[in-house]
């Protein structure tokens, strides 16, 4: 019996190459209010170098599930850099859809991505939009591998990369 998909492709999202990145340097211009522990500590003054451009693609999960089946089923276009996922948030930094480049959730939902952080892991990222402040908040997890914590609601977004469509 062949199992169900996890993700469903909903939209994509053009990102541009960016020569060098600090999440620090960048919080203002993407409206970056708040933060986890984790993001200061693994995220905040990496440097990320000569990124490409690249299409990112949203999904919606079609069931819950933890990390594993969902890096499987993504394969190498699992990861995301975190430049680029600053460069959608800073799209729609006030929260508001903007159409064309306008995808992700600002309704109180996740909009999830699998990040490199500064210590060589893969980690969860959540960007999430806070009506109440005005605001995004950056939200960072361990990957979650044991299959009696399911996690990723099913209003919740997932970027990845779609090498398909560059």
């Amino acid at each position: 019996m062949k199992e169900q998909k996890i993700l469903r492709k909903i939209a994509t999202a053009k990102v541009s190459a960016v020569e060098r990145f600090v999440a620090r340097d960048n919080l203002e211009a993407a409206n970056i209010g708040g933060w986890s522990k984790l993001f200061d500590k693994l995220f905040m003054d990496m440097v990320e170098e000569n990124v490409g451009s690249a299409v990112v693609t949203s999904h919606m999960f079609m069931r819950k599930c933890t990390d594993a089946p969902i890096l499987n089923e993504l394969g190498f276009c699992a990861e995301i850099k975190l430049a680029h996922f600053f460069q959608l948030i800073e799209r729609q930094r006030d929260g508001k859809r903007d159409g064309k480049d306008g995808f992700l959730q600002v309704t109180g939902t996740n909009n999830g991505a699998h990040i490199r952080g500064s210590d060589g892991n893969l980690w969860n990222m959540h960007a999430l939009f806070r009506q109440d402040e005005g605001c995004w908040w950056l939200l960072v997890h361990p990957i979650v591998l044991d299959p009696s914590d399911t996690c990723s609601p099913k209003d919740s977004r997932l970027l990845s990369y779609d090498f398909q469509s560059t």
